[in-house]
């Protein structure tokens, strides 16, 4: 079955880690991305306001089944990432958690950790850090682990009856 991922980030800080996420080929016929803004057209949605942010965040998140938030070291001070991990939960995805913070960027420099966002959030009154995976994509050989990680994290939202892909 085919599953949609949508990518929770901080645009600005990570998406040079994002990118290189995103062009491994790590998307395969198994997996599809939800799309990805360049800057201007972020900017763009940006200057339209709030209500303008939460339709694009809304609109990608539909049809997707599972939410992969990466976590850098500003991640967790974002709003709209804490907003897509909100619409994800109530949507009933899966979601897990990558760290991103010792990727490379193109100056070949890691970054510090940053707090995992999903420790804000909660389903079922349970905190969702502790029922998502979560990976660091270094450390943890996310090139060929991701596929893994995605069917481990729906296993698990699926078992605590919090899934509906």
């Amino acid at each position: 079955m085919t599953r949609k991922v949508f990518f929770s980030f901080h645009y600005k800080r990570d998406i040079v880690r994002v990118s290189r996420i995103r062009n491994s080929g790590i998307v395969t016929s198994n997996y599809e991305k939800s799309s990805f803004l360049d800057h201007a057209d972020w900017e763009s949605i940006q200057r339209k306001g709030s209500s303008a942010i939460k339709d694009w965040i809304d609109s990608q998140l539909i049809g997707s089944t599972v939410t992969c938030v990466l976590i850098g070291s500003e991640t967790n001070d974002r709003e709209w990432v804490h907003y897509e991990i909100e619409q994800s939960v109530l949507r009933k995805n899966a979601v897990l958690g990558v760290y991103v913070h010792n990727m490379k960027d193109f100056n070949g420099n890691v970054d510090r950790p940053g707090f995992n966002p999903l420790a804000k959030h909660k389903i079922n009154g349970y905190d969702l850090q502790l029922i998502a995976p979560v990976y660091d994509w270094e450390l943890h050989d996310g090139y060929r682990s991701f596929g893994g990680w995605i069917d481990q994290a729906v296993s698990k939202f699926k078992h605590i009856g919090h899934f509906r892909g």
